[in-house]
């Protein structure tokens, strides 16, 4: 088991994670750990391993890209001073280039991309968070897509990454790829980013697996 008791856990990404949450910690609603695989993986330690008292956070903001994770690290990750943080985050960078090639800002090479990552595990590190990475997915069989080649290149870069800083990374491109060969893009996504509940219970499971180990 990863976790220890009373340990704080932030998931950091962009609307996957989000998956349409309430309001922040804290706020007066019903939910604020959204409608996807957060709360299933919250869901899970609170009925078999409710020794552990897990505090569970929800940092995912819809369209959120490498760049605005860095500009509220410090506000939504590190005042928490949370013990771990699953970060997934990459498809945003990728899929903005290409729906708003006029944007300037949105141009973000892959080496930039890069450089993005390795400073939000530095920041973080620097805190003694420690952190696990999740590679972002597009659910596109198709290899020669567009955005499949931007997200297959971002993900090249992860696993150098985490294989460099001895980090957890968690293949999900790979794990939806061999999902695929079963079952229709349109089984877990109308869109082939956004998890309908069959998508995000398969990446709780994705989560929960190597969480558990």
């Amino acid at each position: 088991m990863l976790f220890k008791p009373n340990e704080s856990v932030v998931f950091l990404g962009d609307s996957i994670t989000d998956s349409n949450k309430s309001g922040v910690e804290g706020s007066y609603v019903w939910d604020v750990l959204g409608s996807g695989y957060v709360n299933m993986v919250n869901s899970y330690f609170l009925l078999y391993h409710p020794e552990l008292n897990l505090r569970i956070i929800n940092q995912g903001i819809s369209g959120n890209r490498t760049t605005d994770l860095l500009n509220r690290l410090d506000k939504d990750v590190i005042s928490y001073k949370p013990n771990h943080v699953v970060l997934m985050i990459g498809v945003n960078d990728a899929w903005r280039q290409l729906d708003c090639p006029q944007i300037p800002d949105y141009k973000l090479t892959t080496e930039v991309y890069k450089q993005n990552v390795l400073e939000i595990i530095k920041r973080l590190q620097a805190e003694n968070i420690h952190v696990i990475v999740m590679s972002p997915f597009y659910l596109e069989p198709n290899r020669s897509n567009a955005l499949r080649e931007k997200v297959d290149a971002y993900n090249v870069v992860l696993k150098d990454i985490t294989a460099q800083l001895g980090l957890m990374y968690i293949d999900l491109q790979k794990a939806f790829d061999d999902l695929l060969e079963k079952v229709s893009i349109f089984t877990i996504s109308g869109d082939r980013i956004h998890l309908n509940m069959a998508g995000n219970m398969f990446l709780r499971d994705q989560v929960i697996q190597h969480l558990i180990k």
